[in-house]
């Protein structure tokens, strides 16, 4: 079979938007036909087959987009300076939140599916060591500053920090108690906080 072309970003929107507005519908990603999803996405069903094999590899395709774009994303905690404080810290991790989120329907189809496919399992601990990467950057930046204990070995601590938040978000997305959400982010931002500074302030 012929190598599907690489799909143009309005295609690869109007399936996400389509993908989205079905699994917020109450279905699953396996549940959902590509019938389903050409006709959610404003596409021709040859025109599907063009660019993807099946609609495990247009997962593939999404998981890569939002996944990186949350990974890049400005408004990160570990985006910013060394000598921010708890507030800023805090910022960071409701507008991370908010981000995953807006996408939450689609993130809970793609991790639910890394269960049983190897390549976007891959692929999704690909991505995730992006942000761990970026997070130790930002934990060793905090080191040479002298705010961020001289005993913390960046990497793992950041390993811990990247995939308890993704595993916190992702069950919080079905929990949407503002309460209880709440007091969680909150108790997020302590765990960064306590891991990046040798003291609490």
């Amino acid at each position: 079979m012929p190598k599907p072309r690489a799909a143009s970003p309005d295609t690869v929107a109007g399936l996400r938007a389509g993908v989205e507005r079905l699994l917020e519908g109450g279905r699953t990603y396996a549940e959902i036909s590509i019938d389903d999803l050409v006709a959610e996405g404003g596409l021709a069903k040859s025109t599907f087959y063009v660019y993807f094999r099946d609609k495990t590899e247009l997962l593939r395709t999404l998981a890569a987009e939002v996944m990186q774009a949350l990974i890049d994303f400005e408004g990160a905690w570990w985006t910013l300076p060394p000598e921010a404080g708890k507030d800023e810290i805090h910022t960071g991790v409701l507008r991370m939140y908010q981000a995953y989120h807006d996408h939450g329907a689609l993130m809970a189809a793609i991790v639910d599916t890394t269960v049983h496919d190897r390549e976007l399992r891959e692929q999704f601990a690909s991505t995730m060591d992006g942000a761990v990467e970026a997070a130790a950057h930002h934990l060793r930046a905090c080191q040479a500053v002298g705010i961020a204990p001289h005993g913390m070995d960046p990497e793992p601590t950041a390993y811990w920090l990247i995939w308890t938040l993704e595993r916190g978000f992702y069950r919080m997305y079905a929990d949407l108690k503002p309460a209880a959400r709440k007091r969680r982010l909150a108790a997020a931002t302590d765990i960064i906080w306590h891991a990046s500074r040798r003291v609490d302030e």
